[in-house]
């Protein structure tokens, strides 16, 4: 409660273009103020049935303050650590893209499974670091461009 009177009584998003909350995937009231203080959510999910209806609780949730606050914050699924070469990976697509209400909130662009990752985080560095840019950092580098708003053709990738 103290969280969200100090960023609605404050010129804080007024001072930034983009303000990130990492939550937690549960909800609470942390979780409640982020997504009050948010113009959009962006729900990250691993390729797990579990996380399928987490998100989907989420997403109600979502809905459920835009009616309370009469606003309409823009709900994003990012599918994240995706293996085109795994069935649970290509059944939480699918299950994703079947779900009429949630399809259309897919981002366009998807993390795939990464080990430079785990390397990276292990080396304490970026993934942008190595001189030569992996998968991993150039799904990132999409995703934001996306979050942006930004589009490019694909020879300027």
């Amino acid at each position: 409660l103290e969280f969200r009177r100090v960023l609605f009584r404050s010129p804080i998003k007024d001072n930034f273009d983009i303000i990130i909350f990492d939550c937690p995937p549960s909800i609470g009231h942390h979780i409640t103020s982020c997504i009050y203080a948010s113009d959009m959510v962006i729900s990250p999910i691993d390729p797990d049935d579990d996380a399928i209806d987490g998100m989907k609780y989420l997403y109600a949730e979502v809905l459920k303050i835009n009616k309370k606050s009469k606003q309409n914050r823009e709900f994003k699924i990012l599918l994240n650590k995706y293996d085109q070469r795994t069935i649970m990976s290509t059944r939480i697509l699918n299950n994703l893209l079947d779900f009429e209400e949630l399809k259309d909130c897919l981002f366009d662009t998807i993390i795939g499974v990464s080990q430079e990752f785990t390397q990276a985080k292990n080396d304490r560095i970026t993934i942008f670091d190595p001189l030569k840019q992996s998968k991993g950092a150039k799904d990132i580098d999409r995703v934001t461009l996306e979050i942006l708003g930004i589009t490019i053709s694909e020879g300027e990738n």
